[in-house]
């Protein structure tokens, strides 16, 4: 299902109208064992980019409400035969100023629906999450709470410039498959 047609305009006005949430709590992030000095490095999201921040524009730390959230993640990007053992961390959040897509309010203030911002990348989905994370972060929301594109879940998205604040911190990492 399609978005209704939006501007960029539109979008900026209909985000500056919602109230950003409080996200409090523990998330999961999982990386390869060359990486888990980096866990909270977002270097390849700069990079490569992902579904709330365009390429080389700015980067962002992508992290599972739950073990299993990260999981899905993972398995649904890499085939079976390719998964190679992991670092799992648990991590400690307190972001005051979250934009929250996985709140129906919010989609009806900004004037999109749900089904439009799991679209994949090859279905031009991205177009408009890389729109909505580029206006959040140029207003100082410091990130994304959204419904994971696997549907397992919700993934909370740090924007880099957030990660220096000191209120997010590695609680604990285990070796995970």
């Amino acid at each position: 299902m399609k978005n209704p047609p939006y501007t960029k305009d539109a979008l900026l006005r209909n985000i500056r109208k919602v109230v950003p949430s409080q996200v409090t709590g523990s998330y999961y992030r999982l990386v390869s064992p060359k990486r888990e000095n980096e866990i909270l490095s977002t270097q390849g999201s700069f990079a490569h980019g992902g579904r709330y921040n365009p390429i080389s524009e700015f980067g962002a730390l992508y992290l599972g409400e739950s073990m299993e959230v990260c999981k899905v993640e993972r398995d649904r990007q890499t085939k079976e035969f390719l998964l190679v053992e992991q670092v799992i961390s648990k991590i400690k959040v307190s972001c005051p100023k979250v934009l929250d897509l996985t709140n129906s309010g919010t989609l009806k203030k900004l004037g999109i629906k749900k089904e439009g911002i799991l679209r994949k990348e090859k279905d031009g989905g991205w177009d408009l999450t890389w729109e909505i994370a580029r206006l959040a972060y140029q207003l100082g929301i410091e990130g994304i709470l959204a419904p994971s594109i696997t549907e397992a879940g919700n993934n909370l998205v740090i924007f880099d410039k957030y990660l220096e604040s000191g209120e997010i911190k590695i609680v604990s990492k285990q070796q995970e498959v």
